[in-house]
């Protein structure tokens, strides 16, 4: 996940097989209804993919320069800049942001446009609406209403662009779909 070589072979099966082992945690958690375990181990996959710590900025993720074939989108010195400048370096503080703003925070106007461009790229949904009827008393209607909020470019996302979505109940420890 920190992107460290590994030259001992048992050790490079191991790090070539997380993510597939961390993936099957997350489906026998999330039948068995966990959503705590889910979602950790759910996040801990998405690192393992990303070669991105949770505690990391998520533009780390844009740094790997094997990304697709592709040069890296965002280089480390701009990432180091970003970790370095605190709370408002977080993704969101940094999407509101216009190009001014971001070349007096970072203090370069090369690295204002790069930052301005990748945090336009991380995946992220808006919940438009959301209801929640009962039908029965066991049986519940909800509908949520869905809309992407980012920039979608071929050479960073891909084809497709997966998600999860579960009701579970928070208070009690379940997954109810």
């Amino acid at each position: 996940i920190s992107r460290a070589s590994v030259r001992m072979s048992d050790l490079s099966y191991v790090v070539q097989s997380s993510t597939r082992l961390l993936r099957a945690l997350f489906e026998v958690a999330l039948r068995r209804g966990l959503p705590s375990l889910s979602l950790s181990a759910l996040e801990m996959a998405r690192a393992s993919e990303s070669q991105v710590w949770p505690f990391q900025h998520p533009l780390w993720q844009f740094c790997n320069a094997s990304m697709r074939g592709e040069k890296a989108l965002v280089h480390a010195e701009i990432l180091n800049k970003l970790d370095d400048v605190g709370h408002a370096g977080e993704l969101h503080a940094l999407r509101d942001m216009d190009k001014g703003e971001l070349t007096s925070l970072l203090q370069s106007p090369r690295y204002a446009a790069t930052v301005f461009l990748a945090v336009r790229y991380v995946p992220t949904l808006e919940i438009v609406k959301a209801s929640v009827a009962p039908i029965t008393r066991t049986v519940l209607r909800v509908s949520i209403d869905l809309i992407p909020s980012f920039t979608w470019k071929d050479n960073v996302h891909g084809n497709a662009e997966s998600w999860w979505l579960w009701i579970e109940d928070h208070e009690h420890e379940r997954i109810y779909h």
